[in-house]
């Protein structure tokens, strides 16, 4: 008579669930300046000042975004440049720092896009009263906005409601590094 064996154990499927999402940080800014030569405020300041300068010179109601302001030599160009420069290094940082947080949990995360929100057009009014000071603000660029694709591998068929999931996983994750976290969209991309 013959035996049939039986397996105990089933061959168990690995899934990998994939979402997008874009995530706005706020860099802090003593982080920022330990990698600065000089001082990030009075950086900040200068710009601010020329372009408020200009903007009541030419009775603009409202301030226009950054390239504005370059294409119209505005503002000088060794504070362009290092105002470029600045903007960079603290994108670098930021990735470099959400990477380094999120590879721990996720099987991948890819930084697609990277940009700095100081070259955004102000959220500010002219005819506000503390409207140079809202400009300084806007005008640090510690504040960025980073697109990302985070996969996870999971034992069950990945699901829409994967991407909340993998939001909260972020916040977690992200908070502390940052002075502000705010996760601006989270879609779930089915294979």
């Amino acid at each position: 008579m013959r035996r049939i064996l039986s397996v105990p154990w089933v061959a168990k499927l690995i899934y990998m669930a994939k979402t997008a999402m874009t995530v706005s940080v706020a860099l802090p800014i003593t982080k920022l300046q330990q990698h600065l030569p000089a001082s990030l405020d009075v950086l900040c300041r200068r710009i601010t000042g020329e372009i408020d300068v200009h903007v009541h010179h030419k009775k603009l109601g409202y301030y226009p975004a950054f390239d504005y302001f370059r294409k119209n030599n505005v503002v000088e160009a060794y504070l362009l440049n290092a105002f470029d420069e600045t903007a960079t290094l603290a994108m670098t940082l930021a990735q470099q720092d959400i990477v380094d947080k999120l590879v721990p949990v996720f099987s991948r995360v890819e930084v697609v896009s990277a940009q700095c929100l100081a070259y955004a057009m102000p959220p500010v009014r002219v005819s506000q009263p503390n409207a140079k000071s809202l400009l300084v603000k806007h005008f640090t660029p510690n504040k960025l906005k980073f697109e990302l694709l985070l996969s996870l591998i999971q034992r069950q068929p990945p699901e829409e409601k994967i991407a909340g999931r993998m939001k909260n996983m972020v916040y977690r994750w992200l908070d502390d590094a940052f002075e502000t976290t705010e996760i601006n969209s989270a879609r779930f991309l089915a294979d």
